[in-house]
């Protein structure tokens, strides 16, 4: 029996959000094929009708959506997935100040980020990620970068200190499946620092 019942008085674009994100959570879990996962992404996408939208995910698990996440699959929502337009590339520079980037926002596929005598602080936990992930490239001289990821977030750290610090504190590649975080760089007299948030994430409340 469908999570999303016929009753439900939602605009059509929010239903089929809210379909696209259950599939991509049961696709994490290994709950659906790769092949199977694709099709009705692609058949949500093209349909016009709640009925349409209900019947892809009928046969897959999980609570009411209107009734609130249970702990499972609020750690499930931990890694979010950007479904519209993606960013080719972006840059944070802080020289002699700092540079944020936290809340809800759209990380490219390829982020630069310099910081000189200047902090940069980026937080995934309520990013929403392009589908095959993001790259980093750090260069950080008397200054330090932050990063904080959530759980779930499969994780590649290379970097090179010199007479600096390069602390890779994430739980590193969890899944062989995307979206990737991958961070690269040097550290000159300067520090970077990727973590993992444990725990459940807060949520926005919904509207």
């Amino acid at each position: 029996m469908s999570d999303l019942p016929e009753s439900r008085r939602e605009p059509l674009d929010r239903l089929r959000n809210e379909v696209i994100e259950r599939l991509t959570l049961n696709f994490a879990h290994d709950r659906l094929k790769e092949s199977d996962f694709e099709s009705r992404i692609s058949r949500a996408t093209g349909a016009i009708s709640r009925g349409e939208l209900i019947s892809l995910v009928d046969d897959l698990p999980g609570t009411p959506l209107e009734a609130g996440r249970t702990g499972q699959e609020e750690e499930l929502r931990a890694v979010r997935i950007n479904h519209g337009p993606v960013k080719e590339e972006g840059a944070l520079v802080a020289i002699l100040g700092g540079a944020t980037r936290k809340g809800v926002w759209r990380p490219p596929r390829r982020l630069r980020l310099f910081s000189f005598m200047g902090g940069i602080e980026l937080d995934f936990t309520r990013a929403e990620l392009p589908p095959e992930g993001t790259e980093i490239t750090v260069v950080t001289v008397l200054g330090g970068v932050d990063i904080l990821v959530p759980e779930g977030l499969n994780v590649d750290c290379t970097g090179v200190p010199l007479l600096g610090g390069f602390d890779d504190g994430s739980t590193g590649i969890v899944t062989d499946r995307p979206p990737i975080l991958k961070v690269r760089g040097i550290a000159i007299m300067g520090g970077v620092s990727v973590r993992t948030r444990k725990g459940r994430r807060e949520l926005p409340p919904r509207p």
